[in-house]
């Protein structure tokens, strides 16, 4: 059943949302079955299905038919103001379906959406009419639904919720298809980034190393790093690096907006990390501009994505294996 808040005028306490809407002030209230989540700041949001959020006099009584004219209909393929004129889609993806027992339900902007059951329908779904534009808050609540013995521990196993612009025809959805979206891309003309210290505004630095595979390469152990220049022109880039131990190589990334205004760049630093974190690296950022140019110096020395790799040595190559006749004759002339 569904219900609606009415608020009270604003108290002192702060911090509390219902679906991502504020409700400081709101007295003489129960919710039933719902989630509190309370992040690293105290603030407290409430998640629950079937409750919405209104403040009283919000909906105000309808004019007189006399007090206006009739609203001029819109013209042929004109969108009401406000529209979105793409469309966006929710999209799950699992390593094996039904293997991490996790259900996750979606809200986007205080409305819940829909769950997200790890053994059931993973079609694509549309959110356009739960979407603005502007801002928009997405929450999601995984729970852990395990009926008896656990299909898997492996750490391997994973269920993603993507939300993405997209398009749809003959049955499929392609995300990332309309508009110009941006991305970091391997540069294969990069090697490593030849810079000095006073060009160099952050470095993030990964404290794992996930086995990754990267096309052409072998899994292997990886190491990442984020660097944030200043260019000669008094504008910024971000790269990413991979460097790869196994093989002793760096694959650098470059954002499709290679050069970006001071405004700009703490949007695109983000869009870096979260581009690190979704292929499993923990990140710390290593406070660049605050060391000394000593300890600047030494982390340039110590970070692959600085200077060129040296080239691996070739594996040494094994002779013609001996005969048993062969190996006979030698152990008999050692002696």
């Amino acid at each position: 059943m569904a219900m609606s808040l009415l608020l009270a005028p604003a108290g002192a306490r702060a911090g509390i949302s219902l679906n991502g809407i504020p409700i400081d002030g709101v007295v003489s209230q129960r919710f039933e079955n719902v989630t509190v989540v309370i992040d690293e700041r105290g603030n407290v949001d409430i998640l629950a299905r079937g409750y919405s959020v209104s403040s009283p006099g919000a909906e105000a009584a309808e004019p007189p038919a006399s007090a206006a004219l009739p609203p001029r209909p819109p013209a042929a393929g004109a969108l009401p103001p406000g529209a979105l004129t793409r469309r966006y889609f929710l999209v799950v993806q699992q390593t094996e379906p039904g293997a991490t027992e996790y259900d996750v339900s979606v809200f986007l902007n205080g409305r819940w959406v829909r769950e997200v059951r790890s053994d059931g329908d993973s079609d694509p779904f549309e959110v356009t009419r739960f979407l603005k534009p502007g801002s928009n808050k997405v929450a999601l609540v995984a729970t852990k639904r395990v009926a008896g013995v656990r299909r898997s521990s492996s750490r391997d196993q994973r269920l993603a919720v993507i939300l993405g612009e997209g398009s749809a025809g003959g049955g499929t959805v392609v995300l990332g298809t309309v508009g110009e979206p941006t991305l970091f891309r391997p540069d294969p003309t990069l090697t490593h980034l030849p810079v000095t210290r006073e060009r160099v505004v952050a470095v993030i630095e990964s404290i794992n190393q996930p086995q990754i595979s990267i096309p052409t390469k072998p899994p292997q152990a990886v190491q990442a790093h984020l660097a944030g220049v200043r260019n000669q022109g008094g504008t910024f880039s971000i790269y990413v690096g991979l460097y790869l131990r196994q093989s002793g190589e760096n694959v650098i990334y470059a954002h499709d907006r290679r050069e970006l205004p001071i405004e700009a760049y703490p949007e695109m630093e983000l869009e870096g990390v979260q581009f690190l974190e979704s292929m499993g690296f923990m990140l710390d950022n290593t406070n660049f501009r605050n060391l000394s140019p000593e300890a600047q110096e030494q982390t340039l020395r110590r970070v692959p994505m600085f200077f060129r790799p040296a080239p691996q040595a070739p594996a040494a190559t094994e002779g013609p294996k001996a005969s048993p006749r062969q190996a006979l004759a030698r152990l008999l002339a050692g002696f």
